[in-house]
């Protein structure tokens, strides 16, 4: 059996993240903010659980924590191996295990959404031995589901007057109105992957866009890289055809952490190696039509974005598309001018 496995992430009503799980690394999960994976529920004690690999099967431990830790409907007692599809319960958060990353993506077929293309593989089988909990959930993949970006939301303040959500608005804020009267695309591009560097915890970045005249299903390979940073090192490494497709076909962004040597999420260098240790992917989007997306990438294993960076780059890459759609109509509209 693949030691390669996944932790499929979900808070509340929403579908969070993934975490990566590595042979010879143990996972804490907990309150505390030195756990891997961190969860902010009362429920969940500072130090609850841990999973593991041992004799070639990812294993769960509850670590005495005060509310207990559920695989299922029962209580973990001891260690407790992990099967594809099993959703463990800490609190009110959820956590289901597979060991590949497709299975935990909709079907990779052209045109494949909603709940019909979660009809198969291990996550499948998790709504259908755990409904009570999950059944009324969206369509079970890795993305990041939000109606509506928190960060236009009233924010409460904290010690210094400003929160986080609000430092972010203010950014988000700036950012917009200089994306506004940039003079074309190139432009607008530069300026935010400059925002999105200083917004969020990442090194390397580009904006890649769809041809303004492309049509059809629109699958990795058709994007064009317009802009691109790096921070690091490294020089830029281009997104993954099967993750571009995917955000592109579910048009919602994805936060995947832990990463490294994955080609789903990354893509090799000159010497074979894959050097992202977390990726953020959002669509660039307005209304049901997709112009491209925003890639961003960690490349140091001790600076892991977070769910507020995915916030982040989803407003920017909202904002993008604006910019974008108001940029080629202004070229549309010379174009069409007499003389």
């Amino acid at each position: 059996m693949s030691q390669l496995a996944y932790l499929v992430i979900r808070e509340g009503a929403k579908w969070s993240d993934v975490f990566r799980l590595v042979p010879g690394q143990a996972v804490t999960i907990g309150r505390a903010p030195t756990s891997q994976i961190v969860i902010k529920d009362e429920r969940c004690s500072r130090n609850h659980a841990e999973a593991f690999l041992s004799g070639g099967q990812w294993t769960l431990r509850d670590l005495d924590s005060r509310n207990g830790t559920m695989v299922g409907h029962d209580v973990v007692r001891g260690d407790r191996t992990l099967n594809p599809g099993d959703v463990i319960r800490i609190g009110h958060t959820q956590l289901v295990f597979v060991h590949k990353l497709s299975d935990a993506f909709a079907s990779g077929e052209p045109g494949a959404t909603g709940r019909h293309a979660a009809e198969s593989g291990p996550v499948a089988s998790a709504l259908e031995d755990d409904s009570d909990a999950l059944a009324s959930s969206e369509p079970t993949t890795i993305t990041h589901r939000r109606g509506h970006t928190k960060l236009l939301s009233p924010a409460k303040e904290v010690e210094d007057g400003v929160s986080k959500i609000g430092r972010a608005a203010a950014k988000l804020c700036r950012l917009a109105f200089e994306l506004a009267k940039a003079p074309d695309v190139a432009a607008m591009a530069d300026l935010a992957l400059v925002g999105l560097s200083e917004g969020t915890q990442t090194d390397g970045g580009a904006l890649l866009l769809l041809p303004a005249s492309f049509s059809g299903q629109p699958r990795g390979e058709d994007l064009e890289i317009v802009s691109s940073h790096s921070s690091s090192p490294h020089k830029y490494h281009r997104i993954s055809n099967f993750l571009a497709s995917t955000v592109m076909r579910e048009g919602e962004a994805v936060l995947a952490r832990n990463v490294m040597g994955d080609s789903a999420l990354g893509t090799r260098d000159s010497r074979g190696d894959i050097l992202a240790t977390s990726v953020i992917c959002a669509p660039v989007r307005r209304g049901d039509k997709v112009f491209g997306l925003i890639h961003l990438y960690s490349t140091d294993e001790t600076v892991v974005p977070d769910p507020d960076d995915l916030e982040f780059t989803l407003a920017v890459a909202d904002t993008v598309a604006v910019a974008v759609e108001n940029i080629r109509r202004r070229q549309n509209w010379r174009k069409a001018l007499p003389g």
